[in-house]
């Protein structure tokens, strides 16, 4: 949600992911990421297997160039935890 919301910051437009379900580290996450700024995806088969990340964790590709936008806008977001 804060990296989201972070990408956002910079420009206030929304970011629109798009993902496929397969392929998902290679196409949504590198070469979509490279594309479009960010790529998120829900992991396919083979990347949950030889990753071992869990059913309730997402990867997220991130641009090398957005990387620094998105620091910024996460150090100018309200904090949402007491």
């Amino acid at each position: 949600m804060h990296v989201v919301q972070a990408n956002s910051y910079a420009k206030g437009k929304r970011a629109k992911l798009d993902t496929l379900g397969a392929a998902s580290v290679c196409g949504d996450c590198t070469a979509l990421a490279l594309q479009e700024g960010l790529g998120l995806s829900f992991g396919c088969k083979g990347s949950r297997k030889h990753s071992g990340y869990e059913d309730f964790e997402v990867p997220l590709g991130i641009a090398f160039e957005k990387v620094k936008e998105i620091e910024d806008g996460l150090s100018r977001l309200p904090g949402t935890r007491a």
